[in-house]
């Protein structure tokens, strides 16, 4: 089932996605099986999980053309193209958050959204709340999604 945040974009064409955290790649699998993706850049340096974390991703991603896995920082990678969302679920650590909110502001055309805002989560609550108020952007929240829709 399609998380609360990504639900914004049923119905959309083409879909250009940028998947913060990619663990096993099974979100991004659910994704794309719900959303009319063009190209989706899945980003993890696998820090957490190591090698053997990063073969299962690729593993379970090699049947979708539309994937281009990028092992690196997220705050590093540079889309070739404009981007229409991005859903944030890496570290969830306040400054991680942050930088990721800064960096991929700009970058993103239709909706900046994440997981886990949540009381165990405090990080990414903060994060968000404060970019929120800095940009004076809508923050809508269900569950532990949240979602910025750009030009709203």
């Amino acid at each position: 089932m399609l998380r609360p945040a990504l639900q914004n974009l049923v119905g959309l064409k083409a879909l250009i996605g940028v998947e913060i955290g990619v663990l096993y790649g099974g979100h991004a699998i659910e994704i794309m099986k719900e959303l009319n993706i063009k190209k989706f850049y899945l980003i993890d340096d696998f820090s957490t999980g190591g090698a053997k974390l990063e073969a299962a991703a690729k593993e379970n991603l090699k049947d979708y053309n539309q994937v281009v896995l990028c092992v690196e920082d997220s705050t590093t990678f540079e889309p070739p193209e404009p981007v229409d969302f991005v859903y944030i679920d890496g570290d969830h650590s306040y400054e991680a958050v942050r930088k990721d909110l800064n960096i991929w502001d700009d970058k993103t055309k239709i909706m900046l959204s994440g997981h886990d805002y949540s009381s165990n989560e405090p990080g990414v609550i903060r994060a968000v709340n404060e970019f929120c108020r800095l940009k004076n952007y809508n923050l809508h929240r269900e569950l532990s999604d949240w979602w910025i829709l750009k030009g709203e």
